[in-house]
């Protein structure tokens, strides 16, 4: 006589999805903090390196308004992870991490241009934005 052990399907623990109106608020706060930090690290570029008023991307205007296009672009996909992901941390801290990688590309035909430092900049700008993102977007959104 052989016996056969039974075992129950797995169960997932139901996932604890984050209320809408969490998102708005935490999407203003990672914004305010992306772009202070972003002004701040421009502000010490700009005691430290020689930036030409001339050149576009260390002038304030694009600075701002690509750090709210980022802030809100990474809400709305944060949102819909959320809504449509089991793990929608980890997911989303990949599709940001590839996301930037993306946004480093276009760089690279500054490098004849400009001085390390002001490069530099550039590179710290795009990297400082997305680790503030990523990090008050996953942490305040799920805060209760």
């Amino acid at each position: 006589m052989t016996t056969q052990s039974v075992s129950s399907p797995a169960v997932a623990a139901p996932v604890e999805r984050v209320p809408k109106n969490r998102f708005f608020r935490a999407g203003l706060l990672a914004i305010a903090m992306a772009l202070a930090s972003v002004v701040l690290l421009r502000l010490v570029a700009g005691f430290l390196f020689a930036v030409d008023p001339a050149f576009l991307p260390l002038q304030w205007t694009p600075i701002v308004a690509t750090t709210v296009v980022a802030g809100v672009g990474a809400t709305v996909a944060y949102a819909l992870v959320d809504r449509f992901t089991d793990r929608p941390i980890r997911t989303f801290t990949a599709l940001a991490a590839t996301v930037l990688v993306l946004s480093l590309l276009p760089l690279s035909q500054f490098l004849s241009e400009v001085s390390t430092g002001i490069f530099v900049t550039l590179v710290g700008m795009h990297v400082l934005v997305a680790g503030v993102l990523v990090a008050v977007l996953t942490r305040r959104a799920r805060r209760v």
